[in-house]
């Protein structure tokens, strides 16, 4: 078992924060209040997250499970379109239905065939790794969608141009989507080429601290990055794809 950490040792790390405050106070930046009412909404968030995952796993009730899940993947699509600016009626629907479909296949294939739990809906497993499965889908899908957002608008002429060339609509987005997978990837393959040597990764730090063997952590975080980077590239895809064919759509004189 981790040593446990006393409301002490909490207000001292609490009190770290006002080093980032003082920085950002002294250039006014504009971040210290952003940065107090996010730390305070953190805070709130994980106490009562923390209560209300000990009455899960405690219960461990598979739907009860899997609703949890639910509510995870509808916020996360929620985000990932109000961050990257997008219409939310319009952009909602085709997001959610990526993760809903990258979670399905994700879990299915890292909870039922490598790790093998006596079932698939068990709290342990299933919400923690869904977690973090889905906390990497947001960061790395916003700055994808982002990127194809951005570089669609600014090549507008281009796009209708392919496309009265000839070009089907998945051949005029091809080069925009090229780039915003591009964008979206690249920082997650340069840290895991380091990964072991620069960091030590939170999966692989949070078994050791839990008192497992450091060959055991290891297996885990090896499945736990390989999960990742799957479903953060199948999300990413899948949401370009649905929200390439919603841009696509509203060019009338386009459709084919």
């Amino acid at each position: 078992m981790a040593v446990d950490i006393s409301w002490t040792g909490l207000f001292i790390s609490y009190l770290c924060i006002l080093i980032p405050i003082l920085i950002h106070a002294r250039y006014a930046t504009g971040l210290v209040k952003p940065t107090i009412i996010a730390f305070v909404r953190m805070t709130l968030q994980l106490l009562a997250l923390g209560l209300y995952l000990g009455f899960i796993f405690k219960k461990n009730i598979p739907a009860l499970n899997l609703l949890w899940v639910v509510v995870m993947v509808t916020l996360t699509a929620y985000t990932i379109v109000d961050r990257s600016h997008l219409n939310l009626k319009r952009f909602f629907w085709p997001v959610l239905l990526a993760l809903i479909t990258t979670i399905t296949i994700v879990d299915l294939v890292a909870l039922g065939l490598v790790i093998g739990p006596e079932s698939l809906l068990h709290a342990q497993y299933l919400i923690p790794i869904s977690g973090m499965i889905m906390g990497n889908i947001l960061s790395h899908t916003i700055m994808g969608i982002s990127t194809f957002d951005t570089k669609l608008k600014s090549e507008k002429m281009v796009f209708q141009w392919r496309l009265a060339c000839g070009a089907t609509r998945e051949e005029a987005l091809a080069p925009i989507v090229r780039e915003a997978l591009v964008k979206a990837v690249n920082p997650m393959v340069a840290s895991m080429s380091v990964m072991g040597l620069i960091s030590l990764p939170g999966m692989m730090t949070g078994q050791i601290l839990g008192g497992n063997s450091p060959d055991l952590a290891v297996k885990y975080q090896i499945v736990i990055m390989l999960a990742i980077f799957v479903s953060s590239n199948l999300a990413l895809w899948l949401s370009l794809k649905l929200i390439g064919r919603a841009t696509f759509d509203k060019y009338d004189n386009y459709k084919t």
